[in-house]
C-alpha cells in the first residue's frame, strides 16, 4: 500500500505536469502587423485659434486720374486689370481741337516773333541815332516802349504755344505709376471734360489689405499681433497691423489693416484674400494633402488598424489647408495611422477581398 507521503508526491507531480502542458498549449498574443505600405501616424499639436475673414489687397499708392482736357475717347489701350508702368499710355482722346489750338498758338509765336525783330531792328537805328543827336528823346522813348511791347506780345505767344503743347499731351492719358489698373470710368465715344473720372490705378509696390473685423476679435488682434495672410494655398505674415480704435457703424465691427511684405508678388490690388486672425490656443490634428482621397463626393483618407492589419476609408470635416498639410475637424484621432498613398491602401483592401 502507498503511503499518503508518495501519494501526495505524485499528485503534485502529476498536477505540474498538467499545468505545463496546459501553459504550453495556450496560443500566444498576437503581435500587431506592420502597414503594407507608407503610412502617416496622426498627431495633434497646440495651435493658434485662427478665425478666417475676407479682406481686399489695395496698393500703398492710389489715384483716381481724371481728364485734363475735353475731348471724345478715342481709343482705350489698357483695362481693368491690367498692369502697367509709370508712363504707359492707358487711352487716348480725339485731339483735332487740341492740334488747331497748337497750329494756331505756333502761328501767332511766328508773327510775334517777327514783329520783335523789326521792333529790335528799328530800335537800334534809333538808338544810334540818338546817340548822333540826330533824333529826339521822345523818338527814343516811343521806340523802346515799342520794343518791350514787342518783347512781350513774343512772351506771351511762346507761352500760349506751351500751353497749347501741353493741352495736346492731356489727350493722351497715361498711367502716374507702376501698378494695376482697378477701374474704368468711360467708354470709347464717350465725351469728356476737365476733371472727369477716366480710369483708376492702384500701385504694386506696396501692399496692403483692408477688412473689417468684429469687435470681440479686436483685442485679441491687438494684444497678440498675429495675423496671417493667405491666397492660392499660399501664406504670408503680415506686418504693421492697425485695428482702428472706432466701432463702424451698427455692424459691430472695427477696422483692420495689415500691410504686406514685399515678397508677397502673386498679390495683386482688387483681390480678395483670405485674413487669419490668431484670437487664442486650441489643440489640433491635422494630416498631409498628398493622404486625401474622394470616393463619390465624399473626402477622406484610409486608414490602417494595427491590430487586424485592415484598411478602411474614413469620411472626414475637414478645415483649412496650409501648406502641405490640411486640418482635420473631425472624423481622426491622434495616434491613428494613415495610409500616404491612398492607391496603394485601395489595392491592399482589394487583396483581402480576393483572399476571401
Amino acid at each position: 500500500m502507498m503511503s499518503p507521503v508518495r501519494s501526495a508526491a505524485i499528485a503534485a507531480l502529476l498536477a505540474a505536469g498538467l499545468i505545463g502542458c496546459s501553459d504550453s498549449g495556450a496560443p500566444s498574443e498576437k503581435l500587431p502587423a506592420p502597414a503594407p505600405y507608407a503610412v502617416h501616424t496622426v498627431t495633434a499639436d497646440e495651435a493658434a485659434d485662427e478665425r478666417y475673414l475676407d479682406g481686399r489687397v489695395e496698393g500703398l499708392q492710389q489715384a483716381t486720374v481724371a481728364a485734363q482736357t475735353a475731348g471724345e475717347v478715342l481709343e482705350v489701350l489698357r483695362d481693368v486689370g491690367a498692369e502697367v508702368t509709370a508712363g504707359t499710355v492707358v487711352l487716348r482722346l480725339r485731339a483735332t481741337q487740341q492740334q488747331s489750338g497748337l497750329a494756331q498758338a505756333e502761328a501767332s509765336l511766328r508773327e510775334a516773333t517777327a514783329g520783335q525783330s523789326a521792333t529790335e531792328a528799328r530800335y537800334q537805328r534809333i538808338v544810334a541815332l540818338y546817340e548822333r543827336k540826330a533824333v529826339a528823346k521822345a523818338t527814343l522813348d516811343a521806340v523802346t516802349a515799342e520794343r518791350e511791347a514787342a518783347i512781350s506780345r513774343a512772351l506771351a505767344a511762346s507761352a500760349a504755344v506751351t500751353a497749347a503743347r501741353e493741352n495736346l499731351g492731356y489727350t493722351t492719358v497715361r498711367a502716374p505709376f507702376a501698378g494695376v489698373v482697378t477701374d474704368r470710368y468711360v467708354r470709347v465715344g464717350a465725351i469728356v471734360q476737365p476733371g472727369v473720372p477716366l480710369f483708376g490705378i492702384a500701385g504694386t509696390a506696396g501692399l496692403r489689405i483692408f477688412s473689417d473685423i468684429p469687435e470681440e476679435f479686436a483685442t485679441a488682434v491687438r494684444q497678440r499681433g498675429e495675423v496671417a495672410v493667405e491666397h492660392d494655398g499660399k501664406r504670408w505674415p503680415s506686418r504693421d497691423i492697425i485695428v482702428q480704435p472706432r466701432v463702424a457703424g451698427a455692424s459691430g465691427a472695427v477696422g483692420l489693416r495689415v500691410d504686406l511684405p514685399e515678397g508677397a508678388a502673386d498679390l495683386r490690388p482688387g483681390m480678395v484674400v483670405k485674413l487669419l486672425l490668431a484670437t487664442g490656443n486650441r489643440r489640433r490634428v491635422t494630416v498631409p494633402q498628398v493622404a486625401l482621397a474622394t470616393r463619390g463626393e465624399v473626402m477622406g483618407v484610409y486608414v490602417y488598424d494595427a491590430s487586424q492589419a485592415r484598411t478602411s476609408f474614413r469620411q472626414l470635416r475637414l478645415g483649412h489647408r496650409s501648406g502641405e498639410f490640411v486640418e482635420v475637424l473631425a472624423g481622426l484621432e491622434a495616434g491613428e495611422e494613415v495610409a500616404l498613398d491612398p492607391s496603394a491602401a485601395l489595392r491592399h483592401i482589394s487583396a483581402g477581398r480576393s483572399a476571401r
